[in-house]
């Protein structure tokens, strides 16, 4: 298991990581008619400009701590002597700022390494670099989030959240790119992507800059509020991540609430429902906690013991049986999947990691703990 300091340093580097797609979003709304690359050379490249990103939310400052980003910087110079360089970084104890170095500072900074480069190519390096202090997380989030409203001519900061969701995922996908030649991208390509407006991932960020009533509240206008006299017929698939101190009551009234507003007789089919996080004790004293409520169900099996059966899951059965949702073991996930019935999917989640599916398309939630999907579905 790892140690608390290890989960601790994988927290910060992954929010180091976000920070820098953020920080990779604002130079593309900036630069609208250049392309952006991303994790190839360096962080970030803009035509005439690398940038390296450096997040460090617990740490103070010193020059050895941004020694190896100069010095790579001031290696990658000496081979592109017409590009800029800048490093963009974030301390606890220094303000948002940009410096102007001295050659005694950037001796400082390289330390030995400074005997390495002459005088004169430090000179050259000092006109071509900077050395920017940049805001903390949040501050950049929020930053990111008005620039995003501005460029997309957006009413709302609400909706902007929306369009930051589609972006940054975008981001992210460029980034893990195989081939790093792909790792490239412009604004065309996101007003492009939001033209399609495919999967949708709200991060804890969203949670907190909203603040959790008015995040709640959002969510539940924008995506669990009919805009239409009538509930668009499909196949819907809900996977709820559940957490320890979440009770089977509430866990019943969010099966209640979802089977009340996903399912109508004739004209929206029964939805699928899949608990994570749940042992298969617990799933089974609350599927039959459900049932002698008179919540009918069907979980793919006919009998005690019973093996189960994807084909007969996937049938219309309220007919013939009076069923309003289906439940789905995550173990039966990938089954379902593959049958491709599933028209409209929503994963709600009590942190930030991704739950691995083949989905090609879905909205993923986060909300902070189980119970809070009451707040959103009603």
């Amino acid at each position: 298991m790892p140690t608390l300091k290890e989960q601790q340093g994988g927290y910060y580097a992954l929010k180091g990581f976000i920070y820098q797609f953020d920080k990779s979003l604002l130079e593309i709304l900036n630069n609208k008619t250049k392309e952006v690359q991303i994790e190839q050379i360096q962080d970030i490249g803009v035509e005439d400009f690398f940038i390296q990103v450096k997040y460090k939310e617990t740490q103070s400052y010193t020059d050895s701590k941004i020694k190896p980003a100069v010095l790579q910087l001031f290696k990658l110079f000496l081979e592109n002597e017409n590009k800029k360089m800048k490093l963009y970084c974030y301390f606890k104890d220094n303000q948002p700022h940009i410096e102007i170095l001295t050659i005694k500072k950037l001796n400082s900074i390289l330390g030995l390494d400074s005997k390495r480069f002459s005088n004169d190519k430090k000179k050259e390096f000092l006109k071509k670099f900077t050395l920017e202090f940049s805001n903390n997380f949040e501050k950049q989030f929020g930053e990111l989030i008005k620039s995003i409203k501005e460029c997309f001519d957006l009413k709302s900061e609400d909706e902007a959240l929306v369009y930051h969701a589609t972006l940054r995922s975008k981001v992210l996908e460029v980034a893990v790119h195989k081939d790093i030649k792909s790792r490239v991208i412009n604004y065309s390509k996101l007003e492009r992507l939001i033209e399609k407006n495919g999967r949708i991932i709200f991060y804890s960020a969203y949670y907190k800059h909203l603040k959790a009533d008015k995040y709640f509240k959002f969510l539940k206008k924008e995506y669990f509020t009919l805009k239409k006299p009538n509930m668009a017929n499909k196949e819907r698939l809900l996977i709820i991540e559940i957490d320890d101190s979440v009770k089977d009551g509430e866990i019943i009234q969010i099966v209640s609430n979802i089977k009340a507003k996903f399912f109508k007789k004739d004209t929206s089919p029964e939805p699928y429902i899949c608990l994570l996080g749940v042992s298969q004790k617990r799933f089974n004293d609350l599927k039959q906690k459900i049932w002698d409520k008179e919540m009918t169900f069907f979980d793919g099996t006919h009998f005690s013991g019973d093996k189960f059966r994807i084909d007969d899951l996937v049938k219309a059965h309220n007919q013939k049986y009076n069923i309003t949702f289906k439940f789905i073991h995550p173990d039966q996930l990938p089954l379902l999947i593959k049958k491709n019935v599933v028209d409209e999917s929503f994963i709600f989640l009590i942190d930030n990691k991704d739950i691995k599916t083949d989905l090609e398309e879905f909205n993923e939630f986060y909300i902070g703990q189980t119970k809070n999907i009451l707040k959103i579905i009603q």
